[in-house]
């Protein structure tokens, strides 16, 4: 298969081809080989040449699984569907863990311990005098035992 159209054609088919792994391979080889032949006796054939010799390849695909057990290709199908379906909860479960993981670091950065200062304007000195009457002023719940009394 050295063509790149036949090459694009085949992936096509194996994209659609839904059974399980044996029947796939041999149904593949199959395709390959009636390909092989087609581009043999048709050298100049592109994609659309491929088209009307096979079909399209959905098309070249059901023709392809109505030789198989019926049972089989639903299995087949639900079981692509499942893990399909499980990729995507993984993913969303993942992604949602690394949400909640960052708004809870968000959350413990805002939070501001008891032994934090805030500067809002630049700082300037007080006297003591200054100092003392600012104390007195404050509730007896807002002070801290290693606040300078100016002892």
């Amino acid at each position: 298969m050295e063509n790149k159209v036949a090459g694009q054609y085949l992936a096509r088919v194996k994209r659609a081809l839904v059974c399980g792994k044996t029947d796939r391979c041999r149904l593949l080889e199959r395709c390959a080989a009636m390909i092989d032949v087609f581009q043999q006796e048709n050298p100049g054939a592109g994609y659309d040449g491929l088209v009307a010799a096979f079909g399209e390849p959905d098309a070249f695909v059901s023709e392809l699984l109505s030789g198989l057990d019926e049972a089989t290709v639903k299995a087949a199908r639900k079981r692509r569907r499942l893990i399909r379906w499980g990729a995507a909860v993984a993913i969303i479960a993942v992604l949602v863990v690394i949400s909640v993981f960052w708004y809870i670091q968000y959350q413990k950065s805002m939070l501001v311990n008891d032994f934090a200062t805030i500067v809002i304007e630049n700082p300037y000195e007080i006297t003591q005098d200054e100092f003392d009457n600012r104390l007195e002023n404050t509730p007896e719940e807002r002070h801290s035992d290693n606040l300078y009394k100016g002892e």
